[in-house]
């Protein structure tokens, strides 16, 4: 299932270039405004184009903030709850995707 994502997001980005010029999604804009040194429109593009081939609307928001505050993402992370490990499980997904396609 995780290849098959993949290699859909990779067709995908490879359609549209790999991300556009500035980010306009949630998590893009996240990315560019946490302030790391690796952060520019380009990847931050890239990384907003894996989140919405990835994520829904509403996991978007919550990865948007997990850039702001890392502390919300430990702790939906270690939550044991059954909504909170699907989460992780597709935040994970989309962590793995965006490093596979935006390195």
């Amino acid at each position: 299932m995780h290849r098959l994502i993949l290699i859909l997001a990779v067709l995908t980005l490879s359609s549209c270039g790999g991300g556009g010029a500035r980010p306009t999604g949630a998590v893009g804009e996240a990315c560019l405004a946490a302030g790391r040194s690796a952060a520019n429109p380009r990847v931050c593009g890239c990384i907003d184009q894996v989140a919405g081939n990835t994520l829904t609307p509403a996991e978007q928001r919550a990865a948007a903030n997990y850039f702001e505050d890392p502390e919300e993402l430990q702790a939906m992370k270690l939550d044991d709850r059954p909504a909170a490990e699907r989460m992780w499980d597709r935040y994970d997904n989309f962590v793995q995707t965006a490093r596979a396609i935006c390195s």
